[in-house]
């Protein structure tokens, strides 16, 4: 995947590039900066400098992955504390549900602590042109 940025910030490990608003990148959990605000963490292959415009290859692998941990694994999760519960505790409804939502709960705080920890180690995409 393909997407334009501006470069906000130049360190000796990379660049922070401000991705413009698409319909594609919403709610992909790869981007960093919060609601409105699309930041990823780039590779500079080009000499770039903070305020230039650029083009920023992403991976469909890396893509795929953040979205993975985003929307799959925490349906997984509840899925598998329902089922544990069921066959382990007890076979009643009301604790299972309850048992489902708490794997949940825990499922997306894992994930978001995994991703604050691991944020700064990553690089997964790459300045591929400055325009």
């Amino acid at each position: 995947m393909q997407d334009l940025g501006l470069i906000t910030s130049v360190t000796q490990n990379g660049v922070t590039v401000r991705l413009e608003h698409s319909e594609q990148c919403e709610d992909c959990g790869l981007c960093t900066a919060g609601k409105n605000k699309y930041e990823i963490a780039a590779k500079d292959n080009v000499g770039v400098k903070i305020g230039d415009r650029v083009k920023v290859n992403i991976a469909p692998a890396t893509v795929i992955k953040f979205s993975f941990s985003v929307y799959i694994l925490p349906i997984f999760a509840a899925a598998l504390g329902y089922i544990l519960s069921y066959l382990l505790i007890s076979r009643k409804e009301g604790l299972g549900i309850l048992i489902s939502m708490t794997f949940l709960i825990l499922s997306m705080i894992a994930i978001f602590y995994h991703r604050r920890k691991t944020e700064k180690k990553r690089i997964e995409c790459e300045v591929i042109e400055k325009l």
